[in-house]
């Protein structure tokens, strides 16, 4: 009998795994594939060109700044994203009238696309008509192209990043905030431990498996991101 519904239950796995293979495993085989062709993207024909492709990125003579720049898109966003969502989830697990509102506003950068953000911040960057340089001109400061300097550029596209999917993280964190019980609090109180104690003895700890799931998202997220650049 305990063969038999083990049998039943891996039937379900299927649909599961069909949906996997499909899209998931077939679209990394087949990017693979790709890498070694010469399609451009659009042309119906392509011819197997070997290693050329790899050949000519090891050879890129941008291919150590967009490595060091991928890397602090992927690994600052992370950081930023974690310890502001942290911070925003802990500030939200309390009670207190419109704490749902605020959730919700601190969400919704994370519904809008990640182009369409690109293009908001576009604007508001810009040097002639932005909306950042007629705030630095009104308090009589000159205005600056504050995407001109590589660096620059950097920095607010990590910010831009982390901001837009702050919330993300804030979400894994208040989950994990309200599946730990009152009672460690309670008792902590109760021996005198400070706020700073109880949220490093007690708050951490336990929210190791979140902070994981947290991280690892948003440094895939990071590490990949192209929209917002683009």
């Amino acid at each position: 009998m305990k063969k038999w519904k083990r049998s039943i239950i891996n039937i379900y796995y299927i649909p599961a795994l069909l949906l996997f293979g499909i899209f998931v495993i077939y679209p990394i085989l087949k990017g693979i594939q790709i890498s070694f062709t010469n399609w451009d993207g659009f042309s119906q024909n392509s011819k197997n060109i070997g290693f050329a492709n790899y050949i000519t990125l090891i050879k890129d003579p941008h291919i150590r700044s967009t490595l060091i720049n991928s890397l602090i898109y992927g690994f600052g966003s992370t950081l930023l994203q974690n310890i502001i969502g942290l911070g925003y989830a802990v500030f939200l697990n309390r009670n207190f009238r419109g704490k749902n509102l605020a959730r919700a506003i601190i969400y919704v950068p994370a519904m809008v696309a990640p182009l369409i953000m690109g293009y908001m911040y576009y604007f508001i960057l810009q040097y002639d008509g932005g909306a950042l340089n007629d705030l630095v001109m009104l308090f009589g400061m000159e205005a600056k192209d504050w995407l001109a300097n590589g660096k620059t550029a950097v920095g607010w596209i990590t910010f831009i990043n982390s901001i837009q999917f702050v919330g993300v993280a804030m979400i894994i964190y208040l989950a994990g905030l309200q599946g730990i019980s009152t009672s460690y609090y309670e008792a902590a109180k109760l021996d005198g431990a400070s706020f700073w104690q109880r949220f490093c003895y007690i708050t951490l700890p336990l929210l190791t498996p979140a902070i994981t799931s947290a991280v690892m998202l948003n440094l895939i997220g990071g590490l990949k991101l192209f929209d917002i650049i683009q």
